[in-house]
């Protein structure tokens, strides 16, 4: 295969952009005109001759020219043009003086290429003129996106020395200034492209080189996106872009300089650096010892033509007479600066033209070594992708290659004047045994890999209008092609921007790029050039096995119409039997040949071997041989598979109903049960449930449903290990493609009573193991969509047994008979099928087939062993296997136990998916109810329950009703026997309808719910006990607040669950459970957040710490208070229960290593301390405390000691002895807590409609604060008080009276009464209209006292009555010698008075 010119796509509406980019129109007047899409050129693409020339001499004379395209267009419009391309071929632009355009390509599927739109024309800022452009594509940092880029910036460099980027549409992000001179090229280096290099963008300017770091430039770009997308959807403002990480260097020893390029870190030898050290510094100098490490700059110019420049990294430690000279000049410049200044008369004057911000100089390098040639001067340098070598056109028309780390020209070109370069670099493929390995890795991916590769180097000539392609280091010419002569050829030597070192392991490296040629008609071309023009051996049988196979590929893609004889004439011409097995490959893996196709080139692959002696071929040709024969009985059967399902259906009979009893022989079963079975087929419909949950019938296409011979060969795998194909069906199918080839190979025998003897041969022929067919079989029946009905079973049983008996035929099958691994496989799969009754129909034909096999076996061994004595002349009676069943006794064996066992247990699982609806039980499965152990009916039942709305009284046993009538004794006394429970285990509980008709909601739904448990109950009478429900749903409710914390309400109904279990040992172990896995942690946490802020947290902190709002932290508190009351008393009165005994179903007596229940969990708690759950309990009550009444100040820990609050929300279990005595301290700070508790609760009192103070909620704070004083040993007096001097404060009198006759001792408290009513006193004479009258009418004590009785009241404004029975009571609870007894006297006439005198008032 030669070189070819691949086209990459056009530019639409090229005249519109040449217009604008010249300036004949402005962006406005060319908006309608470039924005329309149908901007393709008027003629036909097909017309323009975008033909793949080949090389050397193929080519035509001149290019053809498009009709309507080039004749309207300016040929040299791209002369003067800056182009750029990016790598992954999407974004194109194009700029000429002050005017960018910007065009993006859309694929266009009619031609097969991409389509140039504009996208945005630009005009560059302050009217600078555009020098240089570069589109960087910038790479996703989702995993999802596949190594694909996010979005590309471009980059505009301008004659101002300003970069300049912007979005993909056209949208500018900034613009910064990063030298004084202008941009002469802009280039990029990717760790995509070059893994030794880092992401970096290097600037060029006139003297000198700016390298911006690739990270934070990468970072910087996205940023500013980011933020201009908020700034257009209104979110903010500007963004003040930092200045860019960037390291600038000033070149010396150069005197023009055109362009740069880095080409990586380089270490210098240490004998170099020195000798560079000796030329470059004058004599006497000491030069450095050190060797410093840093980046090759590859510069091209004029003196030298092309210089080496050597960027060190890092700062160089400076000399003691460097450090001499530079203190020096530091103290001359201030000395002068200074002496200026006085002769002048004042400092300086600011010079305005300084206060622009002044930009950073360069670090200067020398120019370490170059190519000297005076009169010669370089132009452009095109780098190779990895660095290594790059092409430098310049002025005497020559291009010269460089290898840049040893710095010596290798070859040179001539006759090249105004030349552009570009590299490709090519991979080797790799031939693969595999054809899903087959095909060639891209020669522009980043791949790794062991493969070869080569470079060439792409040559334009616009003077000759040639495209020229040569091998780069020695080698010719390889093609060359006839282009125009006022094109551009772009070299683009970077990749993706932003792509890591470990994002580049896991992502898929994209196609890139690597030079692109732009015609001025607006065409694109790319070049394809073979790996095999880079070898020196033409004739090699290697390069010409790859050249056939490549375009055997490319012909597969679109097949002739004689596509049989041109793949025999392909693989005839192969000379390798690795090209022969790559080429076979390629064959049976495409999906557009028929299997007659394959079979000639298969065909072909055997003709190439035939006369010669299998012994006198190489191992790889016998393998060869043996798979092309495998495939060739494949394809063949192939043929008899596809013409049994396309054949029409034979006509049958209507079918009839079998009768129970045939099909009782047939499976083997007793009438009973094979009744039990058909019923179980087509049930009808639960009352809970839209559908069973089985597979439906769906509507097929016949390209859907037919699968081709590549795919039915992709689905097998043929290997030849030791000289024996060995046919297997692969081990990695999705189950779309096992369902394929299921259907194609049982397909059209599954309804028929027997299979035909075609099929069985077919079959046969195909040597896939029997353990596989009867798994494929099984595939087919499970996933089958057609309703169920008795008559399929026989077709099934006749399918079966043709699979099964294959199992003689075929050397090392497992035997079918006791004990095999065949059956065993079936056996897995039928157990992890989801499709319960087709699982259920599978397992007895399975155990019908397994029986009748066990039989034959039998027989046959009987005539064996009673033959030989026939022989012998011995009159011997040959017993029959029926012979040994006799009355009631059955032979069993070890497989019809096996069998047996497996449909009692899908009976099992049936009933219990006729019960729950499909939606609430997501392919329920007999072996994840195995794997899951006792407690998976529950949990699943509990979820369903959770989800129908029940409440805990709806699962409690109804109230037992008169005895039934005795029933009759089932049919089966083996299933009665298994349903009845154990002389020593308990009975299961009664699920039934109550004795008399709900009348209530209520009533009705638990009836409902009832109605729906009772079948299960017969099957699993331990599972759905209701104390075991309530577990199970205690525990779901809780997981599912611990998801989604915001519903509190599910928390509330979890603690309700739990609170309702009957037994104390599972109740105290439910708690358990609940409070060590699902509320210890928020509760610690709650209890962190309150003692480091002493307040209610607000939402932002609730939302971060404990994800939760702060509204739902009083149910939180809630929740956990009820959860450890709870817990305590559980704990107290399982001391005298019975811990209950742990009994499972009979659908895990034989499973083995089941997990643990959650039933199992809860009842193995171990015991906690008493003492420790009511310390929790008062630390939750302190913060529920907190949180209800929004307490300030409360720290919940410094209510307790420093061992108390190292054991709280710890383990319950834990050994704890309570303190004989609380430190003082403690006690005050509880104390306090109480008082502020009872203040804060009194504040909750609200007004009825009646006027009368609602005191509910009031109350029922006060009586937690009294269960608190009294767990930590405080008299309830201390609340009662502060609760009755609250009371007064607010104003109600009559509520504050009644505690006060709870009150032990009245020690101190008239004192408190009196200030309180001389508070209200002071109150009232201070806001009276005539207070002077008033103060002048009392006495002095009453002066006095009312002066200090300046207590703070809630409610000051109270009836002078209600002030007067205070007073009253008060004189009552003093002794008359007291002083105050006295005080209270005055004051009660002094109130007494005002009191008449506003009565008098008021008439």
């Amino acid at each position: 295969m030669a070189c070819k010119r691949e086209a990459l796509g056009c530019i639409a509406g090229v005249q519109e952009v040449i217009s604008y980019l010249s300036g004949e129109t402005s962006s406005e007047d060319t908006s309608n005109a470039m924005d329309d899409d149908t901007g393709w050129p008027d003629s036909d693409p097909a017309s323009w001759g975008w033909g793949e020339e080949e090389a050397m001499g193929t080519s035509p004379t001149a290019e053809q020219t498009p009709a309507g395209a080039g004749a309207a267009t300016d040929p040299d419009w791209l002369d003067a043009a800056a182009v750029a391309v990016s790598p992954l071929g999407d974004v194109l632009a194009v700029a000429t003086d002050q005017r960018v355009v910007l065009l993006n390509g859309q694929w266009d599927s009619e031609s097969s290429q991409s389509r140039f739109t504009v996208s945005a024309r630009l005009e560059a800022p302050e009217a600078v003129p555009v020098t240089s452009l570069l589109c960087l594509p910038l790479a996703s940092n989702q995993r999802s996106s596949s190594g694909a880029a996010d979005w590309t910036c471009l980059v505009v460099g301008q004659q101002s020395g300003h970069l300049v980027f912007y979005t993909e549409d056209g949208s500018l992000l900034f613009r910064q200034r990063l030298h004084e001179s202008s941009v002469l090229s802009v280039s990029c280096s990717s760790r995509q492209v070059s893994p030794t290099v880092e992401d970096e963008l290097t600037v060029v300017f006139e003297d000198a080189v700016v390298m911006l770091d690739g990270f934070s430039l990468y970072q910087t770009l996205r940023a500013c996106r980011n933020q201009l997308a908020r700034v257009r959807a209104g979110g903010g403002g500007g963004l003040e872009v930092p200045p860019l990480a960037r390291s600038k260097w000033e070149l010396r020893l150069q005197q023009r300089l055109e362009t740069a390029e880095n080409v990586g870190f380089r270490s210098t030898a240490l004998f170099d650096h020195l000798l560079q050290q000796s030329l470059h510094r004058p004599g006497g100098t000491v030069s450095s010892g050190t060797v410093p490490a840093g980046s090759l700059l590859v510069t091209t110019g004029q003196c030298p033509f092309v210089g080496f420049f050597h960027a060190a990294e890092g700062v160089e430690q400076a000399r003691l007479d460097q450090v001499f000279r530079g203190v020096a000049s530091k103290v001359k410049d201030t000395v002068f600066s200074t002496l200026g200044s006085f002769w002048s008369g004042g400092p300086n004057q600011k010079d305005p033209s300084k206060d622009r911000p002044e930009l950073e100089p360069g670090k200067p390098i020398d120019c370490k070594f170059g190519l000297p040639d005076v009169q010669r001067q370089g132009q452009v340098m095109a780098l190779s992708r990895d660095r290594q070598l790059s092409a430098v056109t310049d002025s005497f028309g020559r291009v010269t290659l460089i290898d840049n780390h040893a710095g010596v020209a290798l070859r040179m070109w001539k006759g090249y004047r105004d030349a552009e370069c570009g590299w490709l670099e090519v991979r080797e493929p790799r031939p693969s045994g595999r054809r899903s390995g087959s095909s060639s890795s891209s020669s522009s991916g980043s791949g790794s890999g062991s493969s070869r590769r080569t470079r060439f180097l792409a040559l334009y000539a616009p003077r000759r209008g040639l495209l020229e392609v040569w091998s780069a280091i020695g080698g010719p010419k390889v093609a060359a092609f006839n282009v125009s002569k006022h094109g551009r050829l772009v070299n683009v030597a970077h990749g993706l921007v932003g792509v890591t070192d470990q994002e580049g392991g896991a992502r898929k490296a994209p196609k890139l790029l690597q030079c692109v040629f732009l015609s001025s008609d607006g065409r694109l071309f790319t070049l394809n050039v073979p790996f095999h023009l880079a070898l020196s051996e033409r004739s090699s049988r290697r390069a010409h096995g790859q050249h056939l196979l490549r375009e055997l590929r490319t012909q597969l893609r679109a097949p002739p119409p004689d596509a049989a004889g041109y793949l025999r004439s392909q693989l005839s011409a192969l000379r390798t039997a690795g090209a022969r097995q790559q080429a076979l490959e390629a064959v049976l893996s495409c999906r557009r040949l028929t299997s007659a196709d394959m079979e000639a080139a298969v065909d072909a692959v055997l003709d190439a071997y035939t006369g010669h002696e299998p012994s006198a071929l190489s191992h790889e040709c016998q393998s060869l041989l043996q798979t092309a024969m495998a495939y060739r009985r494949l394809l063949s059967a192939y043929d008899v598979l596809e013409r049994l399902e396309a054949a029409p259906p034979p006509y049958q009979q209507p079918e009839e109903d079998l009768s129970t009893t045939d099909l009782s022989e047939l499976l083997r079963l007793s009438p009973t049960r094979t009744a039990e079975l058909v019923s179980r087929l087509d049930p009808a419909p639960s009352p809970t449930s839209e559908g069973d949950g089985e597979p439906r019938a769906r509507v097929t296409f016949a390209a859907e449903r037919r699968a081709g011979p590549a795919a039915f060969l992709a689905c097998l795998e043929v290997t030849a290990p030791h000289g024996q194909a060995a046919v297997s069906v692969k081990k990695s199918l999705t189950e779309e493609e096992r369902r394929q080839l299921a259907a194609l190979l049982f397909g059209a025998c599954l309804s028929l009573p027997e299979a035909p003897d075609e099929w069985r041969a077919a079959v046969l022929r195909c040597g896939v193991p029997a353990a596989q067919l009867l798994r494929l079989l099984a595939d087919c029946w499970l996933e089958s969509g057609a309703p169920l009905r008795p008559q399929h079973l026989v077709g099934l049983a006749a399918l079966l047994t043709t699979v099964a008996a294959q199992t003689a035929d075929q050397p090392g099958s497992p035997s079918a008979g006791t004990g095999s691994s065949l059956w065993q496989e079936v056996q897995e799969q039928i157990a992890e099928a989801p499709a319960l009754r087709r699982a259920l129909a599978l397992a007895t034909v399975c155990r019908a087939v397994a029986i009748k096999m066990e039989e034959q076996r039998y027989a046959a061994a009987l005539e064996k062993r009673f033959g030989k004595a026939a022989e012998a002349g011995e009159d011997v009676p040959v017993p029959s296997r029926s012979a040994a069943v006799s009355g009631d006794w059955e032979q069993l064996t070890e497989q019809t136990v096996s069998w047996d066992l497996l449909l009692h247990q899908l009976s099992d699982v049936t009933a219990l998916c006729d019960v729950i609806p499909a939606a609430h039980r997501a392919d329920v499965t007999l072996r994840a109810l195995l794997t899951k152990g006792p407690g998976a009916v529950s949990e699943l039942v509990a979820r369903w329950l959770l989800e129908v709305g029940v409440e805990p009284a709806d699962l409690a046993p109804p109230p037992p009703a008169a005895a039934p009538a005795q029933e009759a004794p089932p049919e089966d006394a083996s299933e009665a026997a298994a349903a009845a429970p154990a002389p020593d285990e308990p009975p299961a509980a009664e699920w039934g309808r109550e004795a008399a008709e709900p009348t209530t909601e209520e009533g009705r739904r638990r009836q409902r719910i009832q109605d729906w448990v009772s079948p299960l109950a017969a099957r699993f009478p331990h599972s759905v006990r209701p104390d075991t429900l309530l577990l199970n749903l205690a525990w779901e409710e809780a997981a599912a607040w611990n998801r989604h914390r915001e519903h509190t309400d599910r928390l509330r109904r979890a603690v309700a669950f739990a609170a309702h279990i009957g037994n104390a040992h599972l109740r105290y172990g439910a708690c358990c459970l609940l409070w060590s896995a699902v509320l210890c942690r928020p509760c610690a946490a709650l209890a962190g957040l309150l003692q480091r802020s002493g307040h209610r947290p607000d939402d932002a902190l609730c939302r971060r710490e404990l994800q939760l709002p702060q509204h739902q932290l009083p149910s939180l508190t809630d929740a956990c208070s009820e959860l450890l009351e709870q817990l305590l008393k559980a704990l107290i009165t399982s001391e005298v229960e019975r811990p209950p005994v742990l009994y499972s179903d009979n659908l895990w007596t034989a499973a083995a290593g089941r997990a643990d229940s959650l039933l199992a969990l809860a009842v193995r708690q171990r015991p906690c301390s008493e003492e420790l759950v009511s310390l929790h309990l008062q630390a939750v009550d302190v913060m529920r405390a907190q949180v209800h009444l929004d307490l300030r100040g409360v720290h919940p820990y410094g209510c307790f000691t420093e061992k108390d609050g190292g054991l709280l929300f710890g383990e319950l279990s834990a050994r704890y002895t309570p303190p004989p005595a609380v430190d003082q301290t403690v006690r005050c700070r509880r104390e306090a807590l109480l008082q502020r508790w009872v203040t804060a609760a009194v504040g909750l009192v609200t007004e009825r409609p009646d006027g009368q103070a609602e005191l509910a909620e009031t109350a029922l704070w006060e009586r937690r604060c009294r269960e608190a004083a009294r767990g930590w040993d405080i008299a309830e007096d201390v609340v009662r008080r502060r609760y009755a001097l609250d009371l007064y404060s607010a104003g109600h009198d009559l509520a504050a009276q009644e505690v006060l006759l709870g009150l032990t001792s009245a020690a101190g408290l008239p004192s408190q009464l009196l200030l309180l009513a001389g508070a209200r006193v002071r109150h009232y004479i201070h806001s009276s209209s005539n207070m002077m009258p008033l103060l002048a009418r009392l006495t002095m004590n009453c002066a006095d006292f009312i002066e200090i009785a300046n207590t703070p009241l809630q409610c000051p404004s109270v009836p002078l009555e209600r002030t007067l029975a205070l007073l009253r009571h008060v004189v009552r609870l003093q002794p008359d010698s007291a002083s105050e007894c006295r005080l209270a006297l005055e004051m009660v006439d002094l109130v007494e008075s005002l009191f008449s005198d506003a009565a008098k008032g008021s008439h």
